[in-house]
């Protein structure tokens, strides 16, 4: 529900995130549930990927937030 209400109210209609940021959002959310309920073992280069995923979208809604 969470990331349906970021692409619904954030990334359509002239907003500054797009599809992109979304399928991010949601790539980071599903990695989370995976590491918080499933026995998987997260190794070094995928989990800096995400790191600098999540730090370019959070970079981008920071900038959202002090242009709002």
């Amino acid at each position: 529900m969470l990331h349906r209400a970021f692409l619904d109210n954030l990334c359509k209609g002239g907003f500054t995130f797009n599809k992109t940021d979304s399928n991010t959002f949601y790539e980071l959310m599903t990695k989370r549930r995976e590491a918080d309920y499933h026995l998987v073992v997260f190794t070094k280069n995928p989990c800096q990927s995400l790191l600098e995923k999540a730090e370019k979208l959070v970079d981008k809604i920071n900038e959202e937030i002090e242009h709002a």
